[in-house]
């Protein structure tokens, strides 16, 4: 994309060649690992149908004093490998000695008033299992079941039911918006669990600057042929800016935050929703509701608030969305973790006790970006104005519970102190959960 000045090609960040020594020398020590994770998803179908309902979105619970129910099938020869194509799961577990580490089936519900719902596996009264389910996204802990169905190398039949049937009401169950995530460590075999290519993640990562190890990573993992927009400098925060247009091209805000003064320039950019929407823009999807509509509905609250944020990879995806409520409101895209980008304790000792911690790509604030940007507006000649720094842009933050729990510190010139950690020569910024008030996801 354009900007109003010149010279900005004699701007060439010194990390690069240091990140391409870096991917000569490991990369040959990534894919042997043992004990690799593999996900698979497993499609959850209908069997029979004591219910109304078309098959795709189902009523579980009481009518007119009669009890209503559906009868699922779970075939183990159904499912895939995230990114390798389908694979029988009792095979798969098999062939790699692979061990179920967990099992989270995903399923959206609407019209409950928050019963308690059974599965009851054909045949075995003792492997019932209940959970409460909200309104909308919902994650039921399944781990026990998929694990039988692995052994039993033949399809599973479930009932789900209300688990107090003297209780009335109920719920639609949307099956076509239905999966079962599962995470399997297999000790042998050739399927590691490195990232995938997705379309999110491709339109994403074109606002990183060319120099930035992930988009280094994530092309040579993929063989994904991503050119970044703005390969020298990535995409600067805005605070309310929303229009490719308008990146690195110098403007004065409409309004002004606590950074952001009417009357300064500063380089056009996104800030955290604007980037989002662009992304999804360019991967073809339906732009994200507002951040208060987001975090507002009960559907898209985080299920394991509590949780520390190394377990959320249990569920999560790269490509889904996370919101945050930290006394402001932000939003970035999950990515993956470090681990799948072939990092390990060895060649990165500063993420040690994290490799299995999600990353999020998002625009927000980074005293390193400052940095980045600072040094890029050197480059450039303005006729009349002095262009300000932002404070942030298109960044890659890993997700901690608190903020002590990165190694290093950052102050920066705002006066903000950051955490963070040392990633193949840069700096990746931690973001502490513990911080915010309210955690959203969206699995769409």
């Amino acid at each position: 994309m354009g900007t109003a000045a010149e010279g900005k090609n004699r701007f060439r960040p010194g990390t690069g060649i240091l990140v391409c020594l870096f991917l000569l020398l490991v990369l040959p020590g990534f894919a042997g690992a043992e004990g690799r994770i593999v996900e698979y998803r497993l499609p959850v179908q209908m069997e029979e149908q004591g219910t109304a309902g078309d098959g795709e979105t189902i009523f579980v619970g009481k009518k007119k004093k009669k009890g209503q129910y559906a009868q699922l099938l779970l075939d183990p020869a159904r499912g895939s490998i995230r990114g390798g194509g389908t694979a029988d799961l009792s095979r798969l577990l098999e062939e790699e000695e692979g061990t179920v580490l967990s099992a989270f089936w995903r399923v959206k519900v609407t019209g409950n008033e928050n019963e308690r719902f059974a599965l009851w596996p054909r045949g075995n009264e003792k492997g019932i299992l209940t959970a409460s389910m909200t309104e909308g996204w919902n994650l039921w802990e399944i781990t026990p079941l998929i694990r039988e169905l692995g052994k039993r190398g033949k399809p599973l039949s479930l009932r789900l039911m209300l688990a107090d049937e003297t209780r009335k009401g109920g719920a639609r169950f949307d099956l076509k918006s239905s999966w079962i995530d599962i995470r399997i460590r297999a000790e042998k075999g050739s399927r590691a669990s490195l990232i995938q290519e997705e379309n999110m993640l491709d339109s994403a990562f074109s606002a990183l600057p060319e120099s930035h190890w992930t988009l280094q990573r994530y092309r040579e993992l993929t063989d994904a042929i991503l050119l970044p927009e703005w390969p020298e400098s990535g995409a600067p925060y805005y605070f309310g800016g929303h229009l490719a247009e308008n990146v690195l091209r110098p403007f004065t805000p409409d309004q002004a935050s606590n950074y952001y003064r009417e009357g300064k320039y500063y380089l056009g950019g996104f800030d955290c929703i604007g980037f989002i929407r662009w992304a999804e823009e360019k991967a073809g999807k339906t732009p994200m509701l507002s951040l208060e509509e987001v975090l507002s509905a009960r559907s898209d609250f985080f299920p394991v608030r509590e949780r520390d944020p190394r377990s959320w990879t249990e569920f999560l995806q790269p490509g889904d969305l996370l919101l945050f409520d930290h006394g402001s409101l932000h939003v970035g895209i999950c990515i993956g973790t470090p681990r799948q980008y072939g990092l390990t304790e060895e060649n990165t000792p500063d993420l040690a006790g994290w490799l299995d911690a999600p990353m999020m790509i998002h625009c927000g604030e980074d005293p390193f970006v400052y940095r980045r940007f600072s040094a890029y507006i050197e480059t450039l000649s303005y006729r009349r104005i002095s262009v300000t720094p932002p404070d942030g842009g298109v960044t890659v933050s890993v997700l901690v519970s608190s903020p002590g729990d990165a190694p290093n510190r950052e102050k920066a010139p705002w006066g903000k102190e950051y955490g963070f950690f040392r990633v193949m020569g840069q700096e990746m910024t931690a973001f502490p959960v513990s911080d915010c008030g309210r955690i959203a996801w969206n699995a769409d």
